[in-house]
C-alpha cells in the first residue's frame, strides 16, 4: 500500500527540502552509501522499505497505550511514513489529534483525524508552491482501513473487508483531480505543473488542529 501511493525511485534524488532520498521515501543515511555505491535495485528497496516499517511500527508499540488491530496499524504505518513520527518542531504523529484521540480510546474520532493531513505543497504554473488538500484521497482511504480494524478491537467481525485495491482506487480518484484543485486557468491535460520538483507529496501538519466533531 506505501509502496502504491509513494513510488519507488531507483537512483538517489533531492527532494524538495534538497534532503537526499531514494527508494520508497528513503532519506540516504552515511550507512547506506555501502550499498548504494554499485547502484540501486528493486529487492533493496524493498528491504529498505522493510526497514523504515519496522521503525513506524516500533513508534506506534512505544506510542500508542491502547488495543490495536493489524488494519489499524497498517492504517497508522501508511500515515507515519507520510508524515513522520515526529520532529523538534513537535510536528507529526507524536504530537497529531489522530494519537490523542486513540490514547483515549476514541477510535472513531482518530480516524476522522486522519484528515487533517489532507495538505501538500503543490508547484504552481508561476513556480511558486500553495497548500492544497491533494492527499485527501490517501487520507480517506487510510482512515477506512482503520476503521475496518475498529470492530475487531471492539470483539466483532469486521463487515466491512476493503481491500487494498478498493482503497488505492479511492485514492488514487482524488490525486488525479488535482486540476480540480489548482485555481481556474484552463491547464491543458497534459500539464503536469501541479507536482512538486521531484513528483511526490509531502504532508504538512495543520495549520491548527480542529476540533473533531463529537
Amino acid at each position: 500500500m506505501i509502496l502504491a501511493f509513494e513510488g519507488a525511485v531507483l537512483h538517489v534524488y533531492k527532494d524538495v527540502a534538497a534532503i537526499e532520498t531514494v527508494c520508497i521515501g528513503h532519506v540516504v543515511r552515511p550507512e547506506d552509501r555501502v550499498w548504494l555505491k554499485d547502484g540501486v535495485t528493486r529487492a533493496e528497496c524493498e528491504a529498505v522499505l522493510k526497514r523504515d516499517v519496522s521503525r513506524f511500527e516500533s513508534a506506534i508499540n512505544r506510542l500508542v497505550v491502547v488495543k490495536l488491530s493489524q488494519p489499524m496499524v497498517n492504517a497508522l504505518c501508511s500515515l507515519i511514513f507520510n508524515i513522520g513520527v515526529g520532529d523538534e518542531h513537535g510536528r507529526g504523529f507524536t504530537s497529531s489529534t489522530v494519537l490523542r484521540e486513540l490514547n483515549a480510546g476514541n477510535y472513531s474520532k482518530a480516524a476522522d483525524a486522519f484528515l487533517l493531513w489532507k495538505f501538500a505543497k503543490v508547484k504552481q504554473k508561476d513556480g511558486t508552491f500553495q497548500k492544497k488538500p491533494v492527499l485527501l484521497g490517501r487520507r480517506e482511504a487510510e482512515a477506512k482501513l482503520f476503521r475496518t480494524g475498529i470492530m475487531e478491537v471492539m470483539g466483532y467481525a469486521p463487515n466491512d473487508n476493503v481491500s487494498l485495491d478498493v482503497l488505492l482506487k479511492h485514492a488514487q480518484a482524488s490525486l488525479f483531480d488535482l486540476r480540480g484543485l489548482l485555481d481556474d486557468r484552463g491547464l491543458p491535460q497534459e500539464d503536469t505543473d501541479f507536482l512538486t520538483a521531484d513528483g511526490r507529496l509531502y504532508a504538512l501538519p495543520p495549520d491548527e488542529e480542529e476540533p473533531i466533531a463529537a
